[in-house]
């Protein structure tokens, strides 16, 4: 329920869920945000995003790989590419490992802005990091060069 009412932008049926699993005293786990957060970010609601971080930490939960992909799922939609890079560098010095998830989102945020610049560094990053690109990243990679008129990259 948490997720359907989060993916529609409806933070006062999130509240009262959450509330209501709480007082039957069922504690929010680092799942239970990443549901919200995974709505909020596909709503594009990255207000919303954020206070149920915010809310995640104050718990005191530590966030995962999936918590900072839903995270940069958010921010990428937008093409907020200065926000995802400070969420990565955030998630690095937590100790939490990018994936090709992260990548490709990340990468998809660049895509989204038309910046295939910052997209073709992101790409060397994920090579740096030993992360093999799959079929979503070259994709991906294919759409951010298509976007701009790039036909020939």
């Amino acid at each position: 329920m948490l997720k359907g009412h989060a993916r529609t932008g409806n933070a006062a049926q999130c509240e009262h869920w959450y509330e209501q699993m709480v007082a039957a005293g069922v504690q929010p786990n680092v799942q239970t945000f990443n549901t919200l957060l995974d709505g909020c970010a596909s709503a594009e609601d990255t207000a919303l995003m954020e206070k149920w971080y915010d809310k995640m930490q104050a718990a005191g939960i530590t966030a995962d790989e999936k918590v900072y992909n839903a995270l940069l799922k958010g921010h990428a939609r937008k093409g907020s590419t200065a926000e995802c890079e400070r969420l990565y560098n955030q998630m690095v010095s937590s100790g939490a490992h990018p994936n090709a998830y992260i990548f490709n989102t990340i990468l998809d945020g660049c895509a989204a802005a038309g910046d295939t610049a910052l997209m073709e560094k992101w790409f060397g990053r994920m090579q740096a990091a030993g992360v093999a690109a799959d079929e979503v990243t070259y994709n991906i990679l294919l759409k951010g060069h298509a976007r701009t008129g790039n036909t020939a990259q």
